[in-house]
């Protein structure tokens, strides 16, 4: 397995603008490879099994696709923070690395799956994505954390069990984007929920 080199780019800090400027590209570029794949994703969120590494993957064809940026999943974290990663953290592995060509801006995105056999569990894990990207001390990056949310019944974004269970997730002082949704199943709805990590 090779390593993943993270670039340094031109900048010491990017501004809170250009993060979200490409956060919101990242997202832009992933509803529409989602959506444009809407009957496998229903089938998928019908079944309630988790199939997180199948999103991710998606996630990377969308950034790919385009030619405007490079991305992979699975890069390692280690040699990103100062941290002593020793024992299973060394072994952690980021879901999606990827690089806006035009000016070598790196994004860190960490993914979770929310759907209906999701245990409150989940939003420890989340916590846990969002601590493991503010450990990489970097002001040059774009670190972000991305909910895949789907039923194929209820609207995520409306429906009160769905909103209550979201509005649960915390880990701090993070800028959390407006979500991407579009209709699935029967009343059903896939979003993309973020937040950006400082």
């Amino acid at each position: 397995m090779t390593e993943t080199t993270f670039p340094e780019t031109q900048e010491a800090e990017m501004k809170p603008d250009q993060k979200r400027s490409l956060a919101e590209e990242l997202l832009r570029n992933a509803i529409g490879h989602f959506e444009a794949n809407k009957a496998e994703l229903e089938r998928r969120v019908a079944l309630g099994a988790s199939f997180e590494d199948w999103l991710n993957a998606r996630f990377m064809r969308a950034c790919n696709r385009l030619g405007e940026m490079m991305a992979v999943t699975e890069a390692a974290y280690a040699g990103l923070t100062d941290d002593n990663w020793e024992g299973p953290i060394s072994r952690e592995r980021l879901d999606l690395f990827a690089v806006r060509l035009l000016d070598g801006v790196p994004a860190f995105v960490e993914c979770a799956i929310v759907h209906r056999t999701t245990h409150d569990k989940w939003r420890a894990k989340i916590a846990w994505d969002a601590e493991k990207l503010r450990r990489i001390d970097r002001d040059d990056v774009l670190k972000m954390v991305v909910v895949y949310c789907c039923s194929v019944a209820q609207d995520v974004l409306t429906d009160p069990t769905w909103t209550e269970w979201i509005d649960g997730i915390e880990f701090g002082a993070v800028e959390k984007l407006p979500p991407l949704s579009f209709p699935i199943g029967n009343g059903g709805q896939f979003a993309l929920m973020a937040w950006i990590v400082p």
